[in-house]
């Protein structure tokens, strides 16, 4: 009986087994993975590169070279976009305008885009090189210097021995901190600056640096300066990229992401959020931030451009336009205490385009690969007199001396 019980339960165990193998399959293994909710953030993001010559002679093309990179998660339709300005009399004048057609990228996917442009002059360059995707922009910017041609020098003679150069310094390391304000609020068709501020805390002088921005499609911006040639050790530059709020636009956050790059691989990277609301109830409140706002603004930048006076470079553009924007930020200050609100901010609107156009004319003077020394007229002069008088001294010895050699060759004479 015993045994006949033993078989029962057998017999049941493998009809069991039987009928739920298939059950335990579809609850083991990847069964149970298909059955989690797994999320994946999606985001809409891309990078943009720019290449040129920094420095080519009159009469040769420069080739540039744009690529894409979608670093998204979602395949976009993008298109790059290639502007190229002459910087004339501290401003910057658009010469030519290429496009590229329309391509879909997967997400990791590339796309280049290569154009020449022929430069009519001597002088300094702006490239403007901007890819449209989706809903967002992303843009670079870069500068190159047009030469003449060096005079050819031939060697009278070759030296035979030339001593052996001395050993070539430790080299330091340039390194980059950001400053900046993580949280901006917006008003709708409201346009406030934003400064991003780049410190070089390493031992070597960065060169060549460049602010790269990702941003909203509905969002215009506009950045200054578009490129700093070099950043010394200890000191601080300012990238100031102007925001634009549609009045059209939804409520809500809209970030920047940005990039600050320099010779070397240097990157640094940060995100800025923009809190766009309605029109504001307290327009006073506002107007009298973003005044204060410019005041440091301005010295900041007067900072910078006197240390590129003291080291030689011609700043005289950027310190005239500065010069004009302090008078005209007190004109502002002035119109608020009248309580002349519209005036205040018409003040204000050239306020903004004035410290652009002081950082542009500001970072193009350094810009040139050619920098002259530092000139002391006061200095100049002196030599030139001191080397008047010491002729007239010479002269006037020779009148004095004549005479008395004059009268021993008669005496001799005699």
């Amino acid at each position: 009986m015993r045994n006949v019980y033993f078989a029962i339960i057998i017999l049941i165990t493998l009809i069991v087994i039987f009928f739920a193998k298939d059950t335990f399959k579809t609850t083991t293994g990847f069964g149970i993975i298909s059955m989690l909710n797994v999320l994946v953030q999606e985001k809409i993001n891309g990078k943009i590169l720019l290449s040129f010559e920094p420095l080519i002679e009159i009469g040769k093309h420069q080739n540039i070279y744009v690529e894409f990179i979608n670093t998204g998660t979602n395949p976009v339709n993008e298109r790059i976009e290639v502007r190229v300005y002459g910087y004339i009399n501290g401003t910057l004048r658009p010469l030519a305008n290429y496009y590229d057609i329309f391509a879909f990228l997967n997400p990791g996917e590339r796309k280049s885009f290569k154009t020449v442009f022929l430069p009519p002059n001597v002088g300094l360059y702006y490239i403007q090189a901007k890819a449209s995707f989706d809903t967002r922009v992303v843009e670079v910017w870069g500068a190159f210097s047009v030469q003449s041609p060096p005079p050819q020098i031939i060697p009278i003679y070759k030296p035979i021995f030339q001593p052996p150069p001395p050993p070539a310094p430790i080299p330091g390391v340039p390194d980059l901190s950001l400053d900046y304000p993580n949280l901006v609020k917006f008003y709708a068709g409201e346009k406030k600056l934003i400064n991003i501020s780049v410190k070089n805390v390493g031992t070597a002088p960065a060169y060549n640096i460049k602010l790269y921005i990702s941003i909203s499609s509905l969002i215009n911006i506009s950045i200054s300066p578009k490129q700093f040639s070099a950043l010394n050790p200890n000191e601080k530059l300012i990238f100031l990229v102007l925001v634009e709020i549609p009045y059209s636009i939804e409520e809500g956050m809209y970030p920047i992401d940005f990039e600050v790059i320099s010779d070397g691989a240097i990157k640094r990277q940060g995100k800025i959020s923009l809190q766009v609301m309605k029109i504001p109830t307290f327009e006073e409140e506002d107007i009298y931030s973003k005044i204060l706002n410019y005041e440091f603004l301005i010295s900041e930048i007067f900072y910078q451009i006197n240390n590129a006076s003291l080291q030689g470079y011609d700043v005289g553009f950027a310190n005239k336009t500065l010069n004009l924007n302090i008078l005209k930020l007190k004109n502002a200050k002035d119109y608020l205490k009248l309580n002349r609100i519209d005036d205040a901010k018409r003040e204000l609107r050239e306020v903004e385009k004035g410290i652009q156009d002081a950082l542009l004319q500001f970072a193009s003077s350094t810009l040139y690969i050619y920098k002259p020394t530092a000139i002391y007229w006061w200095l100049i002069v002196l030599i030139i007199l001191s080397i008047a008088l010491a002729v007239l001294a010479y002269w006037y010895s020779r009148r004095e001396r004549r005479p008395r050699l004059l009268r021993k060759t008669e005496e001799m004479e005699k």
